[in-house]
């Protein structure tokens, strides 16, 4: 047979051996890191003290979509600056008299135009 078909069919089934090789070895890490977040979350309830009724309500509010998680130490959008402290890094806070108020204040001409 031609030299150069079988070096190339040689090639074929090392490669296809390697291929083999690498997706059992992701197939192995994707199922390590699984275990891992599971061990992660399962760690993060535990912390919560949660117990009884109340981390029933709140793991049926998480599979529902009506509990909502907030990370309070992250900036809102990525361009406040951080600090580091003893604790870690936390966000720096904003001094007063450049805090914008939520809500805007409540004045008697609510009615924009509406004369009544």
């Amino acid at each position: 047979m031609n030299k150069k078909i079988t070096r190339q069919l040689e090639d074929i089934e090392r490669t296809e051996k390697k291929m083999a090789e690498l997706q059992d070895h992701l197939d192995k890490t994707r199922a390590s890191l699984k275990v891992d977040e599971d061990e992660e979350i399962i760690r993060s309830f535990r912390s919560m003290n949660v117990t009884g009724w109340d981390l029933l309500a709140m793991l049926d509010g998480i599979q529902n979509g009506t509990v909502k998680f907030f990370q309070e130490d992250a900036p809102a959008r990525g361009n406040e600056p951080r600090k580091k402290t003893d604790k870690g890094t936390e966000r720096k806070k904003t001094p007063p008299e450049e805090q914008v108020p939520d809500v805007a204040p409540e004045s008697e001409d609510n009615n924009y135009g509406d004369e009544n």
